[in-house]
């Protein structure tokens, strides 16, 4: 059971920041390197909004207030990272991906100047454990798993079950297409980036007590989410999900095995064994 556990809260970690990427990634194929500082600058934002907040409302709902100061601060980042970036390059995508490489150390050191290169440290505002059946689990774990959970369903209901998704994925599937049938590519594109940086923001603020906070928390962030999206198939959502829930497993029985060290080789050697064989990704489409 306390392996069970372990493996449904790793995977809500893995999943927490890789499903904003997923989005991007997936409908307007543009790599966006600054993704992990938008996790980053999350978590940032809890750390901010519980230090001076909470003496005065409570740990609690400082924390909860972080969620939309994340989402805003991200969601402002997403605008202006479209507007004078990716717009302006769409059809250079190797371009975008060095610009937003740049933007990555550009926010890094905004970050180190302003908080210091040392990790803070944000202390759980949900303290206590629960039992399940003989073992045990943090409840700021359970609440990250049940807001990443609501997380994922509500992002599936906005792509399968709303007119803003249908158009979402009309260009995800074939943009000229989509443009045909009188859909904004531009807009679209603007609203999947804001809602990505969005998604990175809020996973950063509720990863916050239990990952830790620093500068450089989002490069081994966005690894872990590429090599998810690309083994789950880009694009795909669901996709996303069992490629966390796949590597949640493994991680956490190597892990028990002792075998920690070797996590990031074989996750890259899963990695390549799967595109080797299936290159659209295990629930991805053929181009």
């Amino acid at each position: 059971m306390q392996i069970a556990l372990n493996i449904l809260s790793l995977t809500s970690f893995y999943m927490c920041f890789a499903l904003g990427l997923a989005l991007v990634f997936g409908v307007m194929r543009v790599i966006n390197f600054a993704h992990g500082e938008f996790y980053m600058i999350g978590a940032y934002s809890a750390f901010l909004c519980v230090s001076l907040i909470g003496p005065t409302t409570g740990a609690l709902p400082a924390y909860v207030m972080s969620f939309f100061a994340a989402a805003i601060v991200t969601g402002v980042l997403g605008v202006l990272l479209y507007l004078v970036v990716v717009r302006k390059l769409i059809d250079k995508p190797l371009t975008i991906f060095i610009a937003t490489l740049a933007l990555s150390y550009m926010l890094q050191v905004v970050v180190v100047e302003l908080f210091g290169p040392v990790g803070r440290s944000l202390p759980s505002p949900i303290p206590g454990i629960v039992r399940i059946g003989g073992a045990i689990l943090p409840w700021s774990r359970v609440f990250v798993i049940v807001a990443i959970s609501a997380l994922t369903v509500g992002l599936w209901f906005l792509l399968m079950r709303s007119d803003i998704g249908r158009r979402v994925r009309a260009v995800a599937q074939n943009p000229r297409g989509a443009v045909l049938q009188g859909v904004s590519v531009d807009r679209v594109g603007m609203m999947t980036l804001v809602l990505g940086s969005m998604i990175a923001g809020v996973s950063g603020a509720i990863m916050a007590p239990i990952g830790g906070i620093t500068p450089f928390m989002g490069a081994a962030a966005l690894w872990k989410a590429f090599i998810i999206i690309i083994v789950g198939g880009i694009g795909s959502i669901w996709g996303a999900v069992a490629a966390a829930l796949l590597f949640g497993a493994i991680d956490t029985f190597m892990t028990v095995a002792g075998a920690g060290r070797y996590l990031a080789l074989t996750n890259a050697v899963i990695m390549l064994g799967v595109l080797s064989v299936m290159p659209s990704g295990l629930f991805g489409e053929k181009e």
